[in-house]
């Protein structure tokens, strides 16, 4: 019966840590997309300057 009550705890606290993960994921996407757009639309801004 314990072992029951571990196997469903440790269950349960996998899809927590799987769903965190996701959460991460996605929220370090939505930052990084932007944010790689920025940085080459300015470096393609600035390599016009010095041709």
């Amino acid at each position: 019966m314990a072992d029951d009550v571990r196997l469903q705890s440790a269950s349960a606290s996998s899809k927590a840590e799987n769903s965190s993960k996701l959460q991460v994921i996605l929220a370090w996407t939505f930052v990084l997309v932007p944010l790689t757009w920025g940085l080459t639309q300015t470096l393609i801004k600035a390599a016009a300057l010095f041709q």
